[in-house]
């Protein structure tokens, strides 16, 4: 019997221990033994006879609860703050907005948004521009609030049944929010992180909408990360690759897209074709119904342009339709058309003024006994605009006049001589030859015909900066809509103007790059042989084109022979009686 007891005695501590750890069982007072006369008694159990009872105090049901509260703390026990990050230790809280917020977890958002930032600094091609920063933020509401709010609303969805243990007050298992509300949520989140996926596919001019797959695969793989059967979780290689690539690789991907897109680099027609003969001045680009045929001894003159992402390269040419050298007054014009051109390349330098230029011109053109057409003018160029605020008139009237302006380096230049054995005054013969035009883009009046309306359209998409030819457009309704386009000033004409029958005229034009170590005429064309019937004696002119139009450069004594060629080499020579003359 004492084996017995004390078998008991050491088996009944642990039992009751164990019975306190799982909150089931324990004892109210010490087990004691007494010896009786009839047997042993203890306040635990007794012993009569050959029967041993044991017995136990039964457990305090009032003070043993749950060890797992059935609430989240509330009053001072709670954050607010936890409760909108969506960690733990958060209050309750009864807001819907504010649950919904809860279930996204922003504080798992900056991960997400630090990725696209470095995908965007890694890519390279990142521009604090506004049109970048407006991009990058909507792909940063795109990967942290809606993809990150989606895949945490749904995590917490597909563990609704161990939070109701674990955590059960959490949204969720708590019934703070319905299970519709959470469905509607996690639909809402997807579609919009999505949808901003696509925007900014459209935006960035993809082809191909990689941004829209990037965020359908990160979406997919966060569903299976927390989702049945797969649930990537349990798995720890599987889920912790999972996790990575949508956290953190899909952003950084989408942050870097600007690496990817290629730039549509828009080229083409800068200034339409114009061929003008004889007494014509310019602007005359024929329609495909013109059926006029070139003769010997035309002077032609060819005008046009081009451009390659909105930088623009002008020239015009004079050339006369015959075997051998030019002569008498058509090689008067063109002399005096291209001498004043080359004095003006070495007048428009920076620090000089636009007007000392159109002086020099008008005397260049009396030299030769010519006149310097009134109106034309020569134009500061820009990224898509061809007629900048700098400019300089090749001759000075009343009815014509420009602001005085200083040249500066690193601007662009198109120099447009048009020279005349006539008057130099050219007038308008019929309005209905002018095709050329060119939209001007501040005017916004609401045009009343639908041809009208139509021919605008076209022309907004088509040529938003540069001039056009009636030619590019549907003949048919171009007739209908261009002369209220033009009467409510949507379209500026370049008429089509005529000196009287007889005279000739001649132009020259080319582009100019006032850079830091001089001038760089970057189009031309070199003239036929021409033998003009006048010399050129006054010394300030040859002074002008004795110029150089690049700047000295310093050296020791071995290089004086270098830079004396090449101080000759951009020198130019009045075209005198006789003599071959090029560009």
């Amino acid at each position: 019997m004492t084996s017995i007891l004390h078998s008991v005695s050491s088996i009944l501590p642990s039992r009751v221990n164990s019975a306190e750890r799982l909150g089931v069982l324990s004892l109210r007072n010490p087990v004691e033994f007494t010896r009786r006369r009839h047997g042993w008694s203890t306040s635990g159990f007794e012993s009569s006879g050959r029967r041993l009872v044991v017995r136990a105090a039964e457990t305090d049901t009032d003070k043993v609860k749950s060890q797992v509260p059935e609430k989240a703390p509330a009053g001072g026990g709670g954050s607010s703050i936890n409760q909108l990050l969506g960690i733990k230790g958060a209050a309750q809280e009864t807001n819907k907005w504010k649950i919904r917020l809860q279930l996204t977890k922003p504080v798992t958002w900056p991960p997400l948004v630090w990725g696209v930032v470095c995908g965007a600094a890694a890519s390279g091609n990142f521009h604090w521009t506004p049109e970048d920063v407006a991009k990058s933020i909507l792909c940063m509401l795109m990967s942290g609030p809606c993809l990150t709010g989606y895949t945490q609303t749904i995590n917490d969805w597909y563990d609704r049944d161990i939070d109701a243990i674990n955590e059960p007050y959490r949204p969720i298992p708590s019934g703070a929010i319905s299970e519709q509300e959470v469905i509607t949520q996690v639909w809402v989140l997807l579609l919009g992180g999505l949808g901003i996926a696509g925007t900014l596919d459209v935006w960035a001019g993809h082809t191909t909408p990689t941004l829209f797959y990037l965020a359908l695969g990160g979406s997919l793989l966060s569903y299976i990360y927390s989702a049945p059967p797969l649930k990537l979780k349990q798995n720890g290689w599987v889920g912790n690759f999972a996790l990575g690539a949508s956290y953190i690789s899909l952003p950084w991907q989408a942050g870097s897209m600007y690496k990817n897109v290629k730039k549509k680099i828009d080229r083409g027609v800068a200034f339409p074709t114009c061929v003008s003969v004889n007494n014509t001045v310019g602007h005359f680009s024929p329609l495909a119904s013109d059926e006029t045929v070139l003769e010997e001894g035309d002077m032609v003159k060819i005008d046009m342009g081009c451009h390659i992402d909105g930088f623009i390269a002008l020239v015009a040419h004079t050339h006369v339709i015959q075997e051998g050298p030019v002569t008498g007054r058509k090689a008067d014009v063109i002399a005096a058309a291209n001498t004043a051109a080359e004095v003006a390349l070495r007048l428009v330098r920076p620090g000089k003024k636009n007007h000392a230029v159109t002086e020099a011109i008008q005397k260049v053109a009396e030299a030769y006994d010519c006149k310097i057409v009134e109106g034309v003018i020569s134009h500061q160029m820009k990224q898509n605009v061809i007629d900048a605020s700098k400019s300089f008139l090749s001759v000075s009237t009343p009815e014509t006049r420009v602001d005085d302006a200083e040249f500066e380096e690193n601007e662009v230049y198109a120099i447009d001589i048009v020279a005349s054995t006539g008057d130099g005054k050219p007038r308008l013969l019929d309005e209905k030859q002018t095709t050329v035009y060119k939209k001007d883009a501040a005017v916004n009046y609401q045009l009343k015909m639908k041809a009208s309306r139509f021919i605008i359209s076209e022309i907004k998409e088509k040529f938003p900066h540069m001039p056009f030819t009636a030619r590019s457009l549907e003949e048919k309704r171009a007739r209908l809509g261009l002369v209220e386009c033009v009467n409510h000033g949507h379209l500026q004409p370049y008429p089509v103007l005529y000196e009287k029958p007889g005279d000739f005229v001649a132009q020259i034009k080319f582009t100019v790059l006032l850079m830091p170590n001089g001038s760089d005429k970057i189009t031309s064309h070199t003239l036929q042989e021409i033998q003009p019937t006048k010399t050129i004696d006054d010394p300030e002119i040859k002074g002008w084109l004795a110029l150089g139009i690049k700047k000295k450069k310093g050296g020791g004594k071995k290089k004086k022979a270098a830079k004396k060629a090449g101080e000759a080499s951009t020198e130019a020579e009045p075209m005198e009686a006789s003599s071959t003359a090029q560009e």
